[in-house]
């Protein structure tokens, strides 16, 4: 059964999915924020989640995640794994905190600083990005309209010239595909 979150994505593409699950005869359930927030749902192996990357991650949190399938919570976080692979990391090095701690601190150093920030975790209840020191304030903002908890683990890292960023899938030690994900001439 899919478990899908109602109102995420554009209306035409969630009424063309539930067509095409009814057309194929695949049981299928919406589910809204709100009835999350009040009930367990309970999810198994053969479930397939859809919605938001916040939502996904209440799912997880909050109902019967199967730990032995999907894998923990802790699984997806970047400090979990960052280590084993140090300087390939691009936000390596990095410094975990709170989000109120980082709020508290706000970007250090010249009126013009800026340093990447992004959640630990895997679901990304914002997107990583560069935040600036003379618009702080607004990013914070814009970070509590999306419920951003303060206790919310986040990772804070210099900044670092991008020029071509690559996704690599890795099987057992060996890059089995690859592809240019971006290619960027400006520096930031």
């Amino acid at each position: 059964m899919w478990i899908i979150e109602d109102r995420v994505f554009p209306r035409e593409e969630e009424l063309l999915l539930r067509d095409v699950l009814v057309d194929l005869g695949v049981d299928f359930r919406i589910v809204s924020d709100v009835e999350l927030r009040s009930n367990t749902i309970a999810i198994s192996a053969d479930n397939v989640p859809r919605g938001s990357c916040w939502w996904i991650s209440q799912l997880a949190s909050e109902a019967n995640w199967p730990g032995e399938t999907w894998g923990t919570i802790a699984d997806f976080s970047f400090a979990h794994y960052s280590h084993r692979f140090s300087g390939l990391m691009l936000n390596y090095p990095f410094e975990k905190l709170s989000f109120h701690e980082l709020c508290w601190r706000g970007v250090e150093g010249p009126s013009n600083s800026s340093l990447f920030v992004r959640p630990d975790d895997g679901f990304k209840s914002f997107e990583g990005q560069v935040v600036r020191s003379t618009g702080f304030a607004d990013w914070v903002k814009r970070m509590q309209l999306l419920q951003v908890r303060g206790s919310m683990p986040v990772i804070v890292a210099p900044l670092k010239v991008i020029k071509y960023e690559w996704r690599l899938i890795i099987v057992d030690g060996t890059v089995v595909a690859g592809s240019l994900f971006s290619r960027r001439f400006v520096n930031p």
